[in-house]
């Protein structure tokens, strides 16, 4: 008779590098994956007003002086009970498929292989508290580089590299934003900070409204 053999499964650490850097062909793509977060969340605000939002805006600052990314959106924002189950696990995603363009729950890490530190910074209107979530990206490069750590799984890792802390809202409590931060940003080339280049990336792939005088606009 045959004995079925019972064992705990591991997902390695290295896993986090392949949804990560390993993901990307062109570093520009952690643009497109961070602004397409910030439009399913303008369009999740839309839905919940019943209309069009109006004054809704992604931000993007680029600091080459100080080799960081900043992207800003003022959509929904996160609620502070939900923050550390949406930023801090991986894979798990509430958005659909057919209405969604993320909707696997890996784009926010793209990030991680690109710069020293990571943030995310969010608040949901109408509470008291903002959040931020910290990845030490450095400590993640050299734990999964480390040949010592090769038993150290998934969940070890993120609670290793990753905090969440929050703190009290002192401005306007209906505000609401989701914000991500990049420090000391390093990529090939630099192309992560060359604006120009930014600029002709994003006119190709980043979801915008098609121009009034675009002729196929309706049939799109």
């Amino acid at each position: 008779m045959a004995r079925k053999i019972i064992k705990k499964l591991i997902i390695g650490k290295h896993i986090i590098d392949t949804l990560s850097i390993g993901m990307y062909n062109n570093p520009l793509m952690l643009f497109r994956e961070y602004i397409q977060n910030s439009v399913d969340a303008i369009d999740q605000l839309a839905r919940s007003r019943k209309g069009y939002v109006k004054n809704s805006r992604i931000e993007i600052n680029i600091n080459g002086r100080a080799r960081s990314i900043t992207i800003q959106d003022n959509a929904t924002g996160i609620r502070a009970k939900d923050v550390l189950r949406k930023l801090h696990d991986i894979g798990r995603s509430s958005k659909k498929v057919k209405t969604n363009r993320g909707f696997r729950g890996i784009g926010r890490l793209g990030g991680l292989g690109y710069c020293e530190e990571l943030r995310f910074i969010t608040k949901a209107k109408n509470e008291s508290i903002y959040s931020v979530s910290k990845w030490d990206c450095a400590k993640l490069r050299w734990v999964i580089s480390n040949n010592n750590n090769d038993s150290l799984d998934v969940i070890k890792l993120v609670k290793n590299v990753a905090e969440l802390s929050q703190y009290k809202y002192t401005k306007n409590k209906r505000d609401h934003f989701f914000i991500v931060e990049m420090y000391n940003v390093r990529s090939s080339r630099n192309v992560l900070l060359d604006v120009p280049i930014i600029k002709s990336y994003l006119s190709q792939v980043v979801p915008v409204p098609f121009k009034d005088d675009f002729s196929h606009k309706g049939e799109i």
